[in-house]
């Protein structure tokens, strides 16, 4: 039976309520910082430089691009080319003519590339 003048029993897991004890703060976990530290950048600044990023890779690959592209010669230049025995191989579709050639040859209006 019970005695009512004892204290009822609690478990041993359990915490024990007294009232008496004043609401400690709560206690801090690793990595969160004492006091207040540096301002975070604002989000519109990391949303601006996804698009500041893109652009400057699609600039340097297309200038790699351009920087492939075959050069342009009139077609005179090619046939002359022919009659000199200086193409290796020749591509033809629709309008278009292309071919390398055994030797460079410098393009007749820039003399600095061949």
């Amino acid at each position: 039976m019970t005695d009512p003048d004892r204290p009822p029993l609690q478990s041993p897991d359990s915490p024990a309520a007294s009232s008496d004890r004043p609401a400690s703060r709560p206690c801090r976990s690793e990595g969160v910082p004492a006091g207040p530290g540096k301002p975070r950048r604002s989000a519109w600044s990391r949303w601006l430089a996804w698009p500041f990023a893109y652009a400057l890779l699609f600039a340097l690959f297309t200038y790699q691009d351009h920087m492939r592209d075959p050069q342009a010669v009139a077609y005179t230049e090619f046939k002359a080319e022919v009659a000199a025995n200086n193409v290796a191989e020749v591509f033809a579709h629709g309008n278009t003519i292309q071919g390398a050639l055994r030797k460079p040859v410098a393009l007749p209006d820039k003399k600095d590339r061949t």
